[in-house]
């Protein structure tokens, strides 16, 4: 189930970013939310790769440098689908160095910006790769209760900033990308505290129809608060907070049969799709630019169709599967890493 909730809520933000490159209706404004749903299901799905028989530092290194390797041929992909972009906007070849942070997971802090001028939603996966790092080298070894600890200290963060801030849609920009932190740090942590424990909720939360419920939770949390006009800077963080349950019925469900090839065809694309499909909905931005209006809606449903279909082509292939560094120990079983 949490395969078709990572490729559902991939989803969701490809349609919350048309809107954001149309200036599109509000209904979607509150959809960057998802990051944070992100976040969450990742915790919970390494917990048994970063805490599975993990003992020496050695050992810790190999499983980060595998993730590293896990992340990267998209993300790569992704930076050149963002040069493309960048040189269709600007009619010459952008500044190397651009490529050459992108490809190295440097992010550009200074300005108001991009932290990632090449494809914008990278940085969340930077945030979620130094949550691994810090996953496998300290999290790991801390009991549950400094764990709840942490989780604690992320959220009132969080109400913190959204309130400073007036939204959470925080950590992709320099001016911002430091506050992003506190996203990663509650929902990753609550991630691994929903794992290790498992055994405490998990005949509660396997509710009936669970398999429905969660998508419709996760839309409801996405949605209705724009639908009420209820500001985001009083009440995102509290939003962020009822992922956790939604997780929790979603790991306690399962698909039913007839449906099972969809929502794994749903997890295998999440990733490849989050990875490419700002800078392609950005060439369709630019191209919306210059043909006329009567197009618009052939352009964008055309645009999805190829988002999703690059998604579909890339999963298929060993880029979606990323590399095993040398040394590195293959993956465990279950160890389906989500998009950021």
């Amino acid at each position: 189930m949490l395969d078709a909730m990572r490729g559902f809520a991939a989803v969701i933000v490809l349609f919350f970013h048309i809107s954001v490159l149309r200036h599109g209706p509000a209904i979607f404004d509150r959809v960057y939310l998802a990051v944070d749903l992100f976040y969450i299901i990742s915790g919970f799905v390494l917990a048994a790769v970063f805490e599975s028989g993990v003992g020496a530092t050695a050992a810790a290194r190999s499983l980060i440098l595998n993730r590293i390797g896990r992340l990267w041929p998209m993300m790569a992909c992704g930076s050149a689908f963002g040069l493309c972009w960048m040189m269709m906007r600007d009619g010459t070849v952008p500044p190397l160095a651009l490529l050459v942070t992108g490809l190295l997971f440097v992010p550009v802090t200074t300005g108001v910006g991009e932290i990632f001028p090449l494809n914008g939603p990278q940085w969340s996966l930077l945030s979620e790769l130094l949550a691994n790092i810090v996953h496998a080298l300290v999290l790991r070894r801390l009991p549950t209760t400094a764990l709840i600890a942490i989780a604690s200290t992320g959220w009132m963060l969080e109400v913190l900033i959204s309130a400073v801030q007036e939204t959470l849609n925080v950590g992709h920009q320099g001016t911002t990308c430091f506050l992003g932190l506190s996203r990663v740090l509650f929902g990753y942590t609550a991630g691994v505290i929903l794992a290790r424990t498992r055994d405490l909720w998990q005949s509660r939360a396997a509710v009936p129809a669970g398999w429905i419920a969660a998508p419709l939770l996760l839309v409801a949390c996405l949605l209705v608060p724009t639908l009420c006009a209820w500001p985001a800077g009083k009440t995102d963080a509290y939003v962020v907070l009822l992922f956790v349950p939604i997780v929790a019925i979603a790991s306690s469900s399962d698909v039913p049969p007839l449906l099972r090839p969809g929502s794994t065809w749903l997890g295998k694309i999440s990733y490849p799709l989050y990875a490419v499909h700002y800078p392609v909905l950005s060439m369709a931005a630019l191209i919306e630019a210059r043909v006329p209006a009567t197009f618009d809606l052939a352009l964008w449903i055309a645009s999805v169709l190829v988002v999703v279909a690059l998604a579909d082509v890339f999963s298929r292939t060993p880029l979606a599967r990323g590399i095993r560094p040398t040394g590195a120990p293959r993956r465990t079983r279950g160890f389906a890493p989500a998009p950021r």
